[in-house]
């Protein structure tokens, strides 16, 4: 659980506390709203001076949902780059035995890339690059969207281009990080994996970004999201890093 937590501990609080003070206010303006007022605002001027208490609140108001939706959207994010860590760190496990280093490093980071395509900005990607051809997808981007198309529900071609963006802001952001450590005090064989994933986090109101005071990249106002997830490593000490189990048929 430490890992949804780490280096995102104050957007956890700052996520409640403007949460509860959308619903605090929420229940407060509704418990104040009288029928009688508003019919008598529609039905002529008198009622102008109940509303004059809103028209000064709701913008406060709308800052502190904008700010809670984004909260959201970024421990989202937050989460997604421990589930790509997770992802990343079991492909680091599998293929440190099947491939050689280059090879596995690349299945490390498709697996970060594809796991964490869901939790990408896809609007960022279309505004950033728009002039992008949507057609000169590598095997892997191609691979990735067949899959895609084989179990959609709708023919939407918006909706694969959405996919794609997705997806392509991932691979343009998402890096993923391995090393191997022993634990202190043990056997050369107990040893841990650890994958670092960091993505950058581009703000949905850029009003807020300013605010924060989050970096800028490309005209969008973004936030480094690091994640780092550990498992322990299960691969084979031996040279040739097989168990020595012949699995063929006899």
């Amino acid at each position: 659980m430490s890992a949804f937590f780490n280096d995102a501990e104050v957007l956890w609080v700052a996520w409640i506390v403007v949460g509860g003070c959308v619903v605090w206010s929420t229940i407060r303006a509704l418990s104040r709203l009288r029928m009688p007022n508003l019919r008598l605002l529609l039905r002529d001027e008198h009622g102008s001076g109940y509303t004059l208490s809103y028209v000064m609140t709701v913008p406060l108001y709308l800052i502190m949902v904008f700010t809670f939706v984004e909260l959201s959207l970024v421990l989202i994010a937050k989460v997604g780059t421990v589930y790509s860590g997770f992802a990343a760190a079991r492909s680091g496990i599998v293929w440190n035995t099947a491939a050689n280093e280059t090879d596995a490093d690349d299945k490390i980071q498709q697996a970060a890339i594809q796991t964490m395509a869901p939790f990408a900005s896809g609007l960022t990607e279309m505004r950033i690059d728009k002039a992008a051809s949507w057609q000169d997808a590598d095997n892997l981007e191609a691979a990735f969207m067949k899959a895609y198309d084989q179990h959609r529900r709708t023919e939407s071609k918006a909706s694969s281009r959405y996919v794609r963006a997705k997806y392509r802001y991932a691979k343009r952001t998402v890096q993923a990080a391995i090393e191997v450590e022993p634990k202190q005090d043990a056997e050369v064989w107990d040893e841990d994996i650890v994958v670092t994933i960091s993505y950058d986090y581009p703000f949905t109101f850029p009003l807020l970004g300013r605010f924060l005071m989050a970096q800028k990249k490309n005209g969008v106002f973004i936030r480094p999201i690091t994640s780092t997830v550990r498992l322990q490593n299960e691969t084979p000490k031996n040279t040739e890093k097989r168990l020595g189990i012949s699995y063929a048929s006899p």
